[in-house]
């Protein structure tokens, strides 16, 4: 008899282990090979976390494998809402709105649920099971009602969400496995917190949208121009402040925080209808009135949208304030003039005029004393008395007031010009600061004393700058600021005859200030309060509810200028040129509000 040889292929199948992160995506794949005869009912697992060794357990409930399945789950707390409202009704309580959460399947496939697990509580992971038979499709979402009453169906929790912030996590039937968590912070009514766009890292408030794709994040409210009238209040005048906010969708309300040393915060609501030194109803500015002080006195504003993102001006307020000193008058200092990128000798130097001299000793070839080309920044001193600077503050960065302090016993004379090196040397010297000037451009300030509460005296923001060129005001005190080809550190600032065209914009407000451009010794650009006529000013503006319909340009310069013209940039008419010896009182001409006008202006030479 023939005798059938039986071939036995033993095929073993090795169990693929899926790793996953926090989001539902595989991290890694392991195998792994049994060793021995397993018993029925018994699990086998490594005894290290490292893989080390192996062992049996006999409950392998216990040590289920960490897998909510043997396939990729890209499963995602998508979006909730921790205080509802009025946003979106509970289907099993009529009536009645609860807090709610849903989740996503980015995956291909649809997802079982029934077995895993949602909590409030990351430390208690098994809080509340999803029953079986729960379902979430491909592409889909689904809301699950955290009322804390499981009885009302399949896609409600046994827990609620609290509004003051907590966390949420998903877990996988074993119990262990962490698919998808989130903490968060305290929320607002009826506006929900979710990823944008679905499934991706960055969460943010937004429009609630359940069981559909999420609205982009909210962007804050934008607040800007924020100002105070009277800049220099005495202690009998009410301030207004005035701040210009917008939002991507609605506000909900704008309010100032004041603070009168020594005393308690206030908060007062700022008005957007035109009778709160705001130009008009819903124009985007908005105003209130601070009472009459005589202290110091520090504000801020804080403006909220209707989806409950808020903004701060300054952006980082309470910590940071507007400030205002009741009866301070600043200094009548500048900065006048500054060279950003010094490598070589100065090109001229006038100091015929100088009336700090010794200031400059050895920069008649550039260098600073030090035997260094290096940047520096000069003050001018318009007023008729001497100004003792020791206390003040220099700085490169607008947000860091206080970034180097100017020694004590420094003074700059009146008409007098001061020279100080930003060379970042400040144990060179007392003119000497701690910080060096960029030739990309940034910033310059000078800020008063502790004791009177750092207050800006004069700042520029300047652009990219050119080696051995200096920038400085066309005039000393005046504007506009113009590169100098033959620098003047420590004497008065000489622009060559020509024709220099400049390019200023004229805005103008209903209620509020004036732009008014002009030349002069001892006043730059000058906001000024429409309702009363400062001196030298020759545009008045006798009916606050219309714009004024000219601008004056005023040269005290003994003639230096010769010829002014006016030019709309966007039409190209030539709006005025008058010879100013035929006009020594000024040059009027119409403008338009909120158009840039070309300043062509044609200098002697001196």
């Amino acid at each position: 008899m023939k005798r059938l040889a039986v071939i036995i292929l033993l095929v073993v199948f090795l169990p693929c282990l899926e790793v996953y992160n926090g989001y539902g995506e595989i991290l890694a794949i392991d195998t792994v090979t049994a060793v021995g005869n397993q018993a029925g009912d018994i699990s086998y697992r490594s005894i290290h976390d490292d893989g080390e060794s192996g062992a049996s357990f006999e409950n392998p409930d216990l040590r289920r494998a960490s897998l909510a399945s043997t396939k990729t789950v890209m499963l995602y707390i998508n979006e909730f809402m921790a205080d509802n409202k009025a946003t979106i009704e509970n289907p099993a309580k009529p009536g009645s709105f609860e807090d709610w959460i849903e989740l996503y399947n980015a995956g291909a496939s649809a997802i079982n649920l029934g077995g895993m697990y949602l909590s409030d509580k990351l430390s208690d992971p098994t809080q509340w099971q999803i029953p079986a038979g729960v379902t979430i499709p491909s592409g889909g979402y689904l809301l699950f009602w955290a009322d804390g009453d499981e009885t009302l169906g399949n896609t409600h929790t046994n827990f609620k969400l609290s509004k003051s912030g907590e966390e949420i996590g998903i877990f996988g039937t074993d119990g262990v496995t962490v698919i998808d968590s989130i903490k968060f912070d305290a929320q607002i009514t009826d506006v929900s917190y979710g990823r944008y766009p679905n499934g991706m890292a960055d969460w943010g408030f937004m429009r609630a949208t359940p069981g559909a794709a999420n609205n982009p994040h909210n962007a804050p409210p934008k607040i800007n121009g924020t100002m105070h009238t009277p800049e220099s209040p005495t202690k009998s005048d009410q301030v207004w402040v005035t701040s210009t906010v917008t939002d991507d969708g609605a506000l909900a309300d704008v309010t100032l925080t004041y603070r009168a040393a020594g005393s308690n915060p206030v908060n007062i609501k700022m008005y957007d209808d035109g009778a709160h030194h705001d130009t008009g109803v819903s124009d985007g500015i908005f105003g209130t009135l601070i009472p009459a002080q005589n202290t110091v006195v520090t504000y801020y504003i804080t403006a909220t949208d209707n989806v409950g993102s808020k903004s701060t001006a300054p952006a980082t307020a309470p910590a940071v304030t507007f400030l205002y000193v009741v009866g301070y008058l600043p200094p009548q200092v500048y900065i006048n003039e500054f060279m950003a990128d010094s490598n070589a000798a100065i090109n001229t130097i006038n100091t015929a005029n100088t009336a700090n001299a010794a200031n400059i000793v050895n920069t008649a070839n550039g260098a600073d004393g030090a035997g260094g080309h290096e940047d520096w920044i000069e003050l001018y001193n318009a007023g008729a008395s001497p100004v003792n600077l020791g206390g003040m503050y220099l700085t490169d960065n607008l947000s860091d007031p206080t970034q180097w302090q100017i020694p004590a016993g420094v003074i700059i004379p009146s008409d007098g010009y001061l020279l100080f090196w930003a060379d970042g040397n400040n144990e060179q010297g007392t003119m000497h600061t701690n910080f060096k000037l960029s030739k990309s451009g940034e910033e310059i300030g000078l800020f008063n004393t502790d004791a009177k509460g750092n207050l800006p005296i004069d700042t520029v923001t300047f652009g990219e700058q050119a080696t051995d060129i200096s920038s400085g005001r066309i005039y000393d005190s005046g504007a506009p600021w113009v590169f100098f080809e033959n620098a003047t550190p420590g004497s008065q600032n000489f622009f060559p005859a020509g024709t220099h065209n400049f390019i200023w914009k004229f805005s103008y407000t209903i209620d509020s200030y004036t732009v008014i451009r002009k030349f002069r010794n001892s006043v730059s650009d000058a906001i000024r309060d429409p309702t009363s006529n400062t001196t030298g000013d020759t545009t008045s503006v006798s009916d606050p509810t219309s714009d004024p319909t000219s601008d004056t340009i005023i040269d005290t310069m003994s003639n230096r200028i010769s010829v002014i013209k006016g030019i709309n940039a966007t039409t190209g008419r030539l709006e005025a040129a008058y010879p100013f010896w035929a006009n020594p009182a000024g040059v009027n001409f119409p403008i338009m509000p909120g158009c840039d006008y070309i300043i062509s202006i044609i200098t002697l030479s001196q």
